[in-house]
């Protein structure tokens, strides 16, 4: 079977981009990663999690973000994942260095949905705010920046790759949060995947 050279370039960049957006660091109320809105009063102490998606890794060793939009006032316990074997900062830091480094002195595996625990986080609610997204993102400052997103260590040596944020959104009224998309160019995105 022959394949025209339009058809196969198709091929070639989808087979090439099927892992280029697979990594995320997401906020849910649920271990499973399904779950990324909520109500949070005060009164009330939910817990929230943030986990990082590795689908198509094996795993990860590591984690670098912040979390913005936590209202002001609020407070949180946060408990990073007990496997860690370094965890820095605060992902919901309000003064500079805005961010939050998490190791793993091994490869950490995908449960079945595809997710590994980053932080458990319990919110405490001061007062009642609407349609606050709280998005993982790039820290700051980031430890290397030619990346302007979350990043993720994969377990195969050297493989560090951006993460998207995917918020939480608490007590949603009329809106949701917006994903960072970022238009570039294909010798860019290649950039972060070596040659």
């Amino acid at each position: 079977m022959r394949l025209g050279p339009r058809l196969l370039i198709a091929l070639i960049v989808a087979a090439g981009s099927s892992t280029a957006c697979a990594q995320s660091i997401e906020i849910t109320s649920d271990l499973a990663g399904t779950i990324h809105e909520g109500t949070v009063l005060p009164g009330t102490t939910p817990t929230v999690y943030i986990l990082a998606r590795t689908t198509g890794w094996l795993g990860i060793t590591g984690a670098e973000f912040w979390v913005s939009g936590f209202p002001t006032g609020w407070f949180t316990v946060v408990t990073p994942n007990p496997a860690n074997t370094v965890a820095l900062g605060n992902p919901f830091a309000t003064v500079p260095p805005l961010r939050a480094n998490i190791g793993f002195p091994m490869c950490m595996r995908p449960d079945d949905n595809g997710m590994v625990l980053l932080y458990s986080v319990l919110l405490i609610p001061m007062s009642v705010v609407t349609d606050a997204c709280l998005t993982p993102q790039v820290a700051i400052p980031p430890s290397n920046p030619q990346y302007v997103t979350p990043i993720l260590s994969g377990c195969d040596m050297d493989l560090i790759a951006p993460a998207v944020g995917y918020p939480f959104l608490m007590n949603p009224v009329t809106g949701g949060c917006l994903v960072a998309v970022e238009r570039t160019t294909w010798g860019s995105v290649k950039s972060f995947y070596g040659d």
